[in-house]
């Protein structure tokens, strides 16, 4: 996989073998167990869609992030606020519905989680773009 200029890499749960999701383990078994047994499902059926990231420097996932295509509801002052051409409802968003880090890279302050929350961040605004949803909800 490519890793961008700070060693980090991003690849779709479904290009990633079942060996590595199994063992990521971020202390909470929910998230560990959807990593494992859901994301590439939702990922393939396109309910979430689940990125993997790795670190040169790391052995097996560092983290992992689901991102899904949501709305925000809109009042007409806000639709007004917002100077659209056309009426609209919603407002088209992009949700970070999971987001996990390896345990044992936890609580590690700017280092380790900043960094990945910056790829996130980056991740999620080329996302935005390609999906039109130019807000994120968390």
């Amino acid at each position: 996989m490519p890793l961008a200029a700070d060693d980090y890499g991003l690849l779709p749960v479904a290009d990633v073998a079942h060996a590595p999701l199994a063992a990521f383990q971020c202390g909470r078994a929910h998230l560990d167990e959807f990593l494992t047994n859901q994301a590439v499902d939702w990922h393939r059926k396109r309910i979430g869609l689940t990125t993997v990231v790795f670190h040169r420097d790391v052995a097996g996932v560092v983290a992992y992030f689901t991102l899904a295509n949501d709305a925000l509801p809109l009042m007409s002052s806000e639709q007004m606020e917002l100077g659209l051409d056309v009426p609209l409802s919603a407002y088209p968003a992009v949700k970070l519905g999971r987001l996990a880090v390896a345990s044992h890279l936890q609580g590690q302050g700017d280092r380790s989680g900043w960094a990945r929350c910056r790829h996130l961040v980056a991740y999620t605004r080329s996302a935005s773009f390609d999906l039109s949803a130019p807000a994120f909800v968390h």
